[in-house]
């Protein structure tokens, strides 16, 4: 354990004038009134206390925040009541150690409300005395650095999601960048742990191999400088995991793709001499354009003051450059507790004060707590409000997602849980539906609508912002390459009216595969096209071995779509299964063959087909067989699988006589499909329309029933739809 001596040497190097007295006193009465507690680790509790004392000290702070550190959990954890606490060290102390306290006695609440109404305390306490704040985050950071030793996972979570939404945006609102860079590492190592321990086993690879490259590049840096006329310091080092994380979230990179994984910093002495040291570096080495910010003309919000530029360095080697006076550097590693003569700065509601001037977003969430009185509503809106490189977002329960700007509902998805992730397939957006791709905005509600077993396509990772998102994707595709391939299988041959065991036999023969498992992983792993196995399934039909007699649903130059779309403008959803029977239908462009929900443009092929193409394809409007220019067309709905007992509404148009509706009914017994309910809706010119209520169990089924029916050449038109038992026959 720490002694008292050794705390008050460290403290007395920075502040000879420290109260000594204070210190000691209350580094006594902290532990008696802590005893014999135990911390998770197994080590006495007044350990952590201390540890809390020793970071402040190495902010350089003032002997009552010393004292409030060591006493901070008293309150919370002893029998000490604030009266006594006030007694024995005055109303300073008192006040700080009462703002850093929890409420206490907060029965029958749930988690999250009590959340509120602590941080709601806290916010009350800090815009009073911002050393509450400085206490807050030591103690923080403690508590995250030792995170480990707490045995439940969900405990580990709750407290790091906890630290990175609410105290890392504190400590940058501060100026802590360095406090705020070490939480958000901290943090991210348990949010998202196998993200964390591949990426940092990456980097510690790359460490080993960039030790001496590091020295040799600021070698030269100081080399270069020092020769005109210059005294500098300089310092590299690299990244962190967090830090690299959200670099390839936001520039939508992989690991590989990262050239700057190393930052150097050039401390000089003056102002002038910033500018100088970049002019010198700008002369000398290879600029990246757009990549210089000058934060001492613009300081940020939090009083951050440096010049950022990047550069093709020695070696050629991509670097990021800061160059910045000491002050500055002082500033930017601890922000306001950088000052250890700052009582000057303390009072942040003391008109015109230095803190009211340096850290204007306390008043902006103090007047959120005046605006309600609702605490986990607060909470929700200080969030918004402390962020600004973010999008809030909320569940329909309205818990806030947090995801950076440009991200997609996949990526929210995927941020509330991972299997919601995977099995995504519709989303409403403020109640309303929209792609999967749409982007999101600060307070949207998100719906996402799952579907058991659902397979994420590999074209989903053009849309995904986070890396998250990415890698999950990916990961997904290669771990379930035999589950796709037999998905991407079965859902081609149904959608064309193939017979699976025949196709299957066919193909194997065709592809020269023994078994079906190494047939199907290698369309998962895209070995083998979708496309070009059901062109040579419809090759195998025209050479005289047909399985199916459809001659006016031949499609050579695109695959029959199974989902809706809109043609902007009008009401009407165009469907394959809607126009079939009329020789109508929708059909993949065969240069890019787009999917639901890539964004795509329609062109009217014949009089009674559409042909869909991604927006992006060059051929779009360009083929032999297009008759006019491209139009607008959206996707508007993904057609799902049902589960067992799903009940669908068929509404079919067949010959009026009492064979067809004898070979309708055969056909749905044929089947071994569950026939609910059979009404007759229309009757016109020879032809009548039914609706069937059908009991279905996939999307295969029903094709396979609509294949039946085609063959037997009585029916006109048909359509389908789930049926809820509420919609008219």
């Amino acid at each position: 354990m720490i002694s008292q001596q050794h705390l008050i040497d460290r403290i007395k190097a920075y502040d000879p004038d420290a109260d000594e007295d204070l210190i000691n006193r209350a580094y006594v009465f902290g532990l008696q009134s802590h005893g014999g507690q135990k911390r998770a680790s197994g080590e006495d509790y007044f350990m952590h206390p201390i540890e809390v004392a020793m970071i402040l000290a190495q902010w350089n702070v003032d002997s009552a925040t010393i004292a409030t550190a060591l006493l901070h959990d008293v309150l919370e954890d002893t029998h000490i009541t604030a009266k006594q606490l006030k007694a024995l060290f005055g109303k300073e102390v008192s006040f700080l150690v009462e703002g850093v306290t929890k409420l206490s006695k907060m029965k029958e609440v749930s988690v999250r409300k009590a959340q509120a109404e602590n941080f709601r305390k806290f916010v009350l306490a800090v815009s009073k005395d911002i050393r509450v704040l400085l206490v807050k985050l030591a103690d923080r950071l403690h508590n995250m650095r030792t995170l480990g030793h707490i045995k439940s996972p969900e405990s580990r979570q709750r407290i790091a999601q906890e630290t990175m939404e609410i105290y890392v945006p504190l400590a940058e609102r501060t100026g802590m960048h360095e406090v705020a860079t070490e939480l958000a590492d901290l943090s991210f190592k348990y949010l998202e742990s196998d993200t964390y321990e591949v990426l940092y086993a990456r980097l510690q690879k790359l460490k080993e191999n960039s030790i001496d490259l590091i020295k040799s590049i600021e070698d030269r840096l100081g080399s270069v400088l020092r020769e005109n006329g210059l005294s500098v310091v300089i310092s590299g080092r690299q990244k962190t995991v967090y830090s690299i994380w959200k670099k390839m979230e936001y520039k939508n990179l992989s690991f590989d793709q990262l050239t700057d994984l190393m930052a150097f910093r050039v401390i000089v002495h003056t102002v002038g001499e910033c500018y100088q040291a970049l002019g010198v570096i700008h002369s000398i080495f290879s600029v990246i354009p757009g990549k210089f910010k000058d934060y001492i003309s613009t300081p940020k919000p939090n009083g951050y003051s440096s010049l950022h530029t990047t550069v093709i360095g020695p070696e050629n080697h991509k670097i990021e450059i800061q160059i910045r006076t000491q002050q500055m550097d002082s500033l930017s590693e601890l922000g306001f507790a950088a000052h250890w003569k700052y009582k000057q700065y303390l009072k942040t509601n003391t008109p015109g004060g230095d803190g009211e001037r340096y850290y204007p977003w306390i008043k902006g969430i103090l007047k959120i707590l005046e605006a309600t009185s609702d605490p986990e509503e607060f909470l929700s809106q200080t969030k918004l409000e402390m962020y600004t490189n973010e999008v809030f977002c909320f569940t329909p329960t309205g818990e806030v997602i947090a995801l950076p700007h440009g991200a997609t509902c996949i990526d929210f998805a995927y941020a509330v849980h991972t299997a919601m992730g995977d099995e995504c397939v519709r989303t409403l957006v403020n109640g309303k539906k929209q792609p999967l791709w749409t982007k999101l905005e600060n307070g949207d509600k998100v719906k996402i609508i799952t579907r058991s077993g659902h397979i994420p396509p590999l074209y989903w990772e053009e849309f995904a912002k986070t890396a998250k998102a990415r890698m999950h994707i990916r990961k997904y595709a290669h771990d379930n390459v035999l589950k796709r391939g037999e998905f991407l299988f079965e859902d081609k041959v149904a959608i064309h009216g193939f017979a699976r065991k025949k196709s299957l036999d066919l193909l194997l023969k065709v592809y020269g595969f023994s078994k079906e498992k190494a047939f199907f992983e290698a369309i998962g792993m895209g070995k083998i096209n979708p496309e070009e196995m059901i062109e040579k399934l419809s090759l195998h039909e025209k050479e005289g071995k047909p399985e199916v007699s459809e001659k006016n649903f031949e499609n050579t130059q695109g695959t029959l779509i199974s989902s809706k779309i809109v043609i902007k403008g009008e009401e009407k959803p165009y469907s394959s299964r809607q126009v079939f029977f009329q020789e109508r239908r929708l059909i993949q462009g065969p240069c890019c063959r787009p999917e639901p929900f890539v964004p795509i443009s329609g062109v009217l092929r014949t009089p009674h087909t559409i042909e869909i193409h991604k927006v992006t394809c060059t051929q779009l409007g360009h083929s032999s067989t297009s008759k006019k220019a491209a139009f607008p067309v959206e996707w508007d709905e993904i057609l799902e699988p049902c589960e067992r007992g799903s009940q669908v509404l068929v509404r079919i148009t067949i010959k009026s006589s009492k064979e067809s509706l004898g070979k309708l009914i055969a056909s749905v017994a044929d089947e071994k499909i569950l026939l609910r309910h059979l009404k007759e809706v229309q009757r016109e010119n020879g032809w009548v329309t039914y609706g069937l209520v059908l009991d279905v169990s996939s999307i295969q089924e029903l094709e396979g029933l609509l294949h039946t029916i085609r063959k037997l050449k009585i029916a006109k038109e048909g359509e389908w739809r789930s049926y809820s038992g509420e919609v008219a026959l």
